[in-house]
């Protein structure tokens, strides 16, 4: 591995969008990830594998913009993969646009989906929906938004039956209402499923088959790739210590089925499985 540190990785002065990142924002972020190791992931794509990790997280003033902040983290990359992560490095979060009471779904855009008003006004029109910026910077536009509904599979007996009548029917009726839209626009679409386990709360990141959202996001699909996660938790000795993050699953059409790509621990260290 390979430190870098005191790596600017965002910041409140204008960046290359044309944007502001709003220090209260940024400040939230260190806090949530204090003591915590972040996986860095290649141009924010969750579909390829981390290069390393990045820690120490911190607001610093901004040395060449008096009364703009910088936020400042040691960025550790495996030497294998130096080259390629020297192109720069940043951030990724979320930030909310319009907020509502006791959401059913989520739905986060890229830049600069997020900005257009007109669009944003068709989403308004679904009021159990919240929505939010999806923040990953970099020079190349990739449009890919994030969507998932809010209520937390519980891994129980019956975690299943409760899928089926309360989480499928949201997926469904999202698909239905937004999807069209989303394609209109050019934006490709992730889904995250929280489930919690033994009281630990584990971010599940479901990546489809390119144009095949709709397909591959099919409850009963997305309702299997579940149980492969359970299935790995209840076998994964790190579930434990020092407990898991998030699991990728990514469609494999040769299986027709979800497979494990990747799990993210929260110590930072990252098993790939492929």
């Amino acid at each position: 591995m390979k430190r870098f540190s005191n790596q600017i990785l965002g910041g409140t002065r204008l960046d290359s969008h044309g944007e502001h990142l709003p220090r209260e924002l940024l400040q939230k972020l260190c806090e949530k990830l204090a003591g915590r190791r972040l996986p860095l992931h290649q141009h924010h794509d969750m579909a390829r594998q981390t290069l390393g990790y990045i820690e120490n997280l911190h607001l610093a003033p901004d040395k060449n913009l008096p009364g703009e902040w910088s936020l400042v983290g040691d960025v550790m990359v495996e030497a294998a993969n130096v080259d390629e992560a020297l192109k720069g490095f940043s951030i990724s979060t979320t930030q909310p646009i319009r907020e509502v009471q006791h959401p059913d779904l989520l739905l986060y855009l890229p830049f600069p989906i997020y900005n257009d008003q007109a669009f944003l006004d068709t989403l308004f029109e679904d009021s159990t929906l919240t929505v939010g910026k999806l923040i990953k910077k970099h020079a190349e536009l990739d449009l890919w938004a994030v969507f998932g509904a809010t209520i937390i599979v519980l891994v129980t007996p019956i975690w299943d039956d409760l899928y089926k009548r309360k989480i499928a029917p949201l997926i469904e009726r999202f698909l239905r209402d937004h999807l069209p839209r989303l394609k209109e626009k050019g934006v490709r679409l992730e889904h995250i499923q929280p489930i919690e386990h033994q009281s630990q709360v584990i971010e599940l990141r479901f990546i489809p088959s390119p144009g095949k959202e709709e397909f591959c996001f099919a409850p009963e699909l997305l309702q299997r790739g579940i149980s492969i996660a359970i299935a790995h938790l209840e076998q994964d000795v790190r579930f434990v210590n020092p407990g898991i993050e998030r699991i990728v699953l990514y469609y494999d059409p040769s299986t027709r089925s979800y497979i494990i790509l990747r799990v993210e621990y929260n110590d930072g260290a990252v098993e790939q499985n492929v």
